[in-house]
């Protein structure tokens, strides 16, 4: 057992500087006249175009204290809001339910907050029997059973549930 490991150091020891030497990728152009791009050199007249990161000489140098207020300038710019950012799902109260989990609160007849109309009415099975539209564009729904149970659901101007009661 100690042998097999050796040789499996030995072969990583081996290996590892040629990986950390390679790093160009070559760009040819091939018999037909098509671009080719290739970690080998294809042909005497390959031109390099980049090398990896380890091959790379440092342009310029920074103490550490510089390198980490420039990644924390990187990382703040990243999360600061814009104009252009959509309203996030907690800014308007609805949950984000993936598609998977959705689909499977759906047909385990699950009702859910933010779902929409036609998902309702999947888990519900039919249509609401009235329905009535208030002067803020919210939409009530109500569902009557043969047994007595009813349903109402409110839906916002978005078609978001927003608020239910009862059973069906």
């Amino acid at each position: 057992m100690e042998h097999a490991a050796k040789k499996t150091i030995c072969a990583i020891a081996a290996l590892l500087p040629m990986a950390l030497t390679a790093g160009g990728i070559y760009k040819c152009v091939g018999p037909d006249g098509q671009t080719v791009f290739s970690q080998t050199r294809c042909s005497a007249n390959a031109t390099l175009q980049s090398t990896d990161r380890i091959s790379q000489p440092r342009t310029e140098t920074r103490s550490p204290i510089e390198q980490l207020e420039a990644m924390r300038a990187i990382r703040g710019q990243s999360r600061k809001p814009s104009a252009s950012t959509p309203q996030s799902a907690e800014d308007d109260g609805c949950p984000h339910i993936g598609a998977i989990t959705r689909r499977n609160k759906i047909v385990g007849r699950e009702v859910f907050l933010c779902m929409t109309r036609d998902e309702l009415r999947r888990v519900i099975g039919r249509g609401p029997d009235n329905s009535s539209i208030e002067s803020d564009g919210d939409t009530w729904w109500h569902w009557h059973s043969a047994s007595g149970n009813s349903f109402h659901a409110r839906f916002d101007a978005q078609d978001r549930l927003r608020y239910w009661k009862g059973y069906w």
